[in-house]
């Protein structure tokens, strides 16, 4: 068995200890791909931990099942990137989205359509609990909770929980803190 001399790092034969040669070459090109691998190639270092990486699709990788990512403008929070990025541009965008009957704008499809039911009165989500009905399944969800009990918005400094981000916001400011972070020109942060 041969061994990485920078690491320690045994290269295991997956072949039979009596194929000789086959299996001298194969560990020695084994041992020697991993050696350039681990030891002698560029690194990809994380942004937030500085932990290095052998490329930048496995530092993406970690960045998506480590790091949460915080709204600056908002205060929500996402494990994955990608929903973290369609998020920030849901700030950023125009409402390109028009109600044909008054002079709303909306950022998506989804939005709009939920407008418009309220100008026709269409309540199409029923609580299966009680015979509410809502014009959306996030109103829907956030009322589910009142039967349910569940609180999933937790404060992290005093574990109070809530059944709304909204509730937490406000009670937020009993420590002294908000969750909504702002970029001020001459700080860098501020709460």
């Amino acid at each position: 068995m041969e061994v990485c001399r920078t690491c320690l790092v045994a290269e295991k034969n997956m072949m039979s200890i009596d194929e000789t040669f086959v299996n001298n070459y194969n560990v020695l090109t084994n041992l020697n791909s991993h050696h350039i691998r681990r030891h002698t190639a560029e690194k990809v270092i994380c942004a937030q931990c500085k932990r290095p990486f052998e490329n930048q699709e496995k530092c993406n990788a970690h960045k998506c099942n480590v790091h949460i990512h915080i709204c600056p403008v908002c205060g929500k929070e996402f494990k994955l990137a990608n929903l973290y990025n369609r998020h920030l541009n849901s700030h950023r965008e125009v409402g390109k989205y028009k109600c044909d009957r008054c002079p709303a704008t909306y950022k998506t499809r989804q939005a709009l359509t939920i407008h418009i039911n309220r100008h026709d009165g269409t309540r199409t989500k029923q609580c299966e609990f009680c015979p509410a009905k809502f014009y959306s399944a996030s109103v829907l969800i956030k009322h589910r909770r009142t039967h349910t009990g569940e609180k999933p918005y937790v404060c992290k400094v005093c574990k109070k929980a809530f059944t709304g981000n909204h509730n937490l916001k406000v009670h937020m400011k009993v420590h002294g803190e908000y969750l909504i972070v702002k970029k001020n020109k001459d700080e860098e942060e501020t709460k």
